[in-house]
């Protein structure tokens, strides 16, 4: 078993940018036939530690020199985020969701931190770097604080994250806050680049003490603020709301979340969902709701999705799978009262038997048109 589940390192098992992608990818805002929607993708498996062989494994074994576990998160970090963000969308992802092995995590007080205008201490928790490997049970969310300023109608000072970035590169780039009713819904970062400046607008009031994804972006090596940083301003449309200063994160990095006394030695895209929604600052409720270790898993997926989404937002939640165990065909499953193919009829989230009924058709049709007819 440890040998199946155990496949030999792959030197590349990350793409280069298509051709034809912008430098820059991020949400867009209040254009594409996506905006106001929010879609919460599941990339399926990834390694787990598995208790009894004391050994980091992946869920699904090799086949067909693939697994999985890897093959299915690259298609849709890669390309189904891409074009719903590219539509739109605000997109949360159950696993990590950057290829980019580097990781540099600047909070607020670290070296590379800096503020300009009138900012004080919230009395509500925030990220806490330094704290890593993290055991079970441990939110990193809960380990420090974070900063908060007034806004005004123009900008009158900052909160500016600036990293060392350690090479060249494209890197997903995350923000941390503490959620409030009075929080600003226009929250205004500045992404600082090589190629210019990206303006992201984020509502605060929402989603907060988690990651939440910026955009793509590439930055050189090196410790440079202004080609290479993040900065909040305290300008908003709603003028006396507040903005809250925390983290902010610039790419994937390795697996820190630690079980039977070790990481995974792999990277975080690559491990499964539940060292993610831990990471992502999840209660163990979500992580681990039967309080059975690291076989929960597959249910964290489903329920940070619910734990992360807020009252009244529009949005889906899809999983994708490629069960590599014998057969064939292409099934589309939501949930329900019945097993597949029941007759009682189907009761759960109105909308889902059709977004379920496109999805597969779009599958077959696109599977029997460009590879086997039969």
């Amino acid at each position: 078993l440890p040998e199946l589940f155990d496949p030999e390192p792959v030197a590349d098992k990350g793409l280069p940018v298509p051709p034809g992608y912008p430098p820059v990818d991020h949400p867009g805002g209040s254009d594409g036939a996506l905006a106001g929607k929010t879609i919460y993708l599941s990339q399926c498996h990834g390694w787990y530690y598995h208790e009894s062989y004391d050994s980091w494994l992946t869920q699904r074994p090799n086949l067909f020199d693939t697994v999985e576990d890897f093959h299915n998160p690259e298609g849709m970090n890669q390309y189904l985020m891409r074009y719903l963000l590219n539509a739109g969308a605000r997109v949360m992802t159950v696993k990590e969701s950057d290829l980019q092995e580097q990781m540099v995590i600047v909070d607020d007080g670290d070296p590379g931190y800096s503020e300009s205008g009138t900012w004080e201490d919230s009395v509500q928790p925030g990220f806490a770097s330094g704290h890593e490997p993290y055991a079970y049970g441990t939110n990193p969310f809960e380990l420090g604080g974070n900063r908060w300023a007034e806004t005004s109608e123009a900008p009158t000072g900052s909160a500016t994250w600036t990293p060392d970035i350690p090479e060249d590169g494209q890197y997903q780039v995350y923000v941390s806050y503490s959620q409030d009713s009075s929080r600003a819904p226009d929250a205004h970062y500045v992404v600082r680049h090589p190629a210019g400046t990206s303006d992201v607008y984020v509502d605060q009031r929402v989603h907060g003490s988690t990651w939440v994804y910026l955009g793509r972006f590439y930055f050189r090596a090196g410790s440079d603020e202004e080609h290479g940083s993040v900065a909040l301003q305290d300008d908003s449309s709603e003028p006396g709301s507040i903005v809250s200063a925390d983290a902010v994160r610039f790419g994937g990095g390795w697996g820190d979340v630690s079980r039977g006394g070790t990481t995974s030695g792999h990277e975080r895209w690559e491990e499964a969902a539940i060292y993610y929604t831990q990471f992502a600052g999840a209660p163990t409720s979500v992580y681990d709701p039967y309080s059975d270790g690291d076989g929960s898993d597959p249910s964290a997926r489903s329920r940070f999705a619910d734990w992360e989404h807020e009252d009244g937002e529009d949005a889906l939640y899809l999983s994708w799978h490629s069960n590599a165990g014998g057969g064939q065909g292409t099934s589309t499953y939501i949930y329900g009262p019945c097993a597949p193919g029941g007759t009682c009829g189907f009761t759960g989230i109105e909308g889902s038997e059709e977004f379920a009924g496109f999805v597969q058709e779009n599958l077959v049709d696109a599977i029997t048109a460009q590879w086997q007819p039969d």
